[in-house]
């Protein structure tokens, strides 16, 4: 595998000049983008395989600040009895029933057992690529695939798609057009959960899992029956917010995806093209009859919503994560109120008058939401540079040093503050605010 790594770190460098001048916006001969294209391509594919051979190397266990992660965010709904995190070789991630894979398996253990397995709650299980192990800007997809579990255990998708069924189709409803709009709701409810937790971010994994899954094929993401593409997903989001919570820190992917999915239409027929556009109209008018009653559900489960508040507050953290700092925690009062607040004290001032201007420096837990927030943000606006300080080498050895030390410095910034998340939580007794 290291081999196969290594080879393609000197194709990359035996085209160092094509992507210099792509990155520096000169236009590239048709024959050039072809091999730009190429190597992406091809590196992208040879990605994706070796993920899945890791399928036979050890397996290391979840970190702890996933756990921690999971904990503040997802809050009193997360219990570690009733839901495990794994990671998997699958580059992509999950959420199933346990009590469903068991109590389907024909197996033995099942036979004539005490107690009987069929009677044990097994749980469930969310499952994350174990190439994101340490990378927690993936770690908001996790909030989609809760979105799963909150489904699963109160029956949510089931009761709105009924409802909708029975509303849109009368007495034409059938059994197997329930089970569509159930699994399909299924999603919507996934990621309305993950955007209610997580703001406009929560979508950012999958453009990025989608960029790169999608590089290989000649032809764009379809709607496979239940998840709408990629594409649909960040417009419907889009409805889902505001202008203060908006999608235009992450532009820069959105548009990237955008053009890759635009030019691989091409390729499709007519007939495909108009069959994808309907099926994304009905998408939307679907999501928007649904979408009031999902929201309803989370608001009365008592989940702290990402509002234009969080928003802004990881803009503030973000210009901390840009000078090398962590971003856990955040005082209550601002530096100039805390300066203010000091310029008071005189020879008069009692000693519990100064320890009450003392504890305003006092430090709280962000939401962790708003740590991701800032970590995306920071890394959308980093990478342009970033990768043009890469290409710039004139080492094969040297090509993605830059790369590496600012995706690892992030990563580490970010692990360390959703580490001082969960300390302050445990000295506070709460959540991050």
């Amino acid at each position: 595998m290291l081999e196969i790594c290594e080879s393609y770190n000197l194709v990359f460098f035996e085209h160092l000049d094509l992507f210099r001048k792509a990155l520096d916006g000169q236009d590239l001969a048709p024959d050039e983008e072809i091999k730009v294209r190429l190597v992406l391509r091809n590196s992208a594919g040879t990605f994706l395989a070796l993920h899945e051979l890791a399928l036979f190397l050890p397996r290391e266990s979840v970190r702890r600040e996933m756990i921690s992660f999971c904990g503040s965010l997802f809050q009193k709904e997360f219990d570690l009895k009733r839901i495990s995190v794994l990671l998997t070789s699958v580059f992509n991630a999950f959420e199933y029933s346990l009590d469903d894979v068991m109590k389907t398996l024909s197996i033995d253990v099942f036979r004539n057992k005490i107690p009987n397995p069929n009677d044990l709650p097994f749980g469930h299980v969310m499952e994350l690529a174990w190439v994101d192990r340490d990378n927690p800007l993936s770690w908001a997809i996790l909030a989609h695939e809760f979105g799963h579990y909150i489904d699963e255990t109160a029956g949510l998708s089931k009761r709105i798609a009924n409802d909708y069924v029975n509303r849109t189709f009368k007495s034409s409803a059938t059994a197997s057009i329930q089970h569509f709009f159930e699994r399909f709701c299924g999603e919507i409810v996934a990621d309305l959960t993950a955007h209610y937790l997580l703001g406009p971010y929560s979508i950012a994994p999958v453009i990025s899992m989608s960029l790169l899954a999608g590089l290989p094929m000649d032809r764009p993401i379809l709607f496979d029956g239940y998840h709408p593409v990629p594409a649909t997903r960040v417009q419907l989001l889009e409805l889902a917010g505001n202008g203060a919570t908006s999608m235009n820190p992450i532009q820069p992917l959105i548009a990237a995806l955008t053009t890759e999915e635009e030019l691989k239409e091409a390729n499709l027929t007519p007939q495909e093209r108009k069959q994808r556009s309907d099926i994304d109209a009905y998408i939307k008018v679907f999501f928007a009859d649904v979408q009031p009653s999902i929201l309803a559900e989370l608001q009365s489960r008592g989940f702290l919503r990402f509002t234009e508040h969080n928003f802004e507050r990881a803009a503030d953290l973000e210009g901390q994560l840009r000078k090398g700092l962590p971003i856990g925690a955040s005082r209550i009062v601002s530096n100039d109120e805390l300066r203010s607040t000091f310029l008071e004290v005189d020879g008069n001032t009692t000693e519990p008058e100064i320890r009450a201007k003392y504890m305003r420096l006092q430090e709280l837990p962000v939401n962790p939401g708003e740590v991701l927030a800032a970590g995306w943000s920071h890394k959308v606006a980093q990478m342009p540079e970033v990768i043009r300080k890469s290409f710039s080498s004139n080492s094969k050895t040297e090509l993605f040093n830059e790369m590496k030390e600012f995706v690892e410095g992030v990563d580490s910034r970010l692990l360390k503050s959703l580490d001082v998340i969960a300390i302050l939580e445990r000295i506070h007794d709460s959540t991050g605010r």
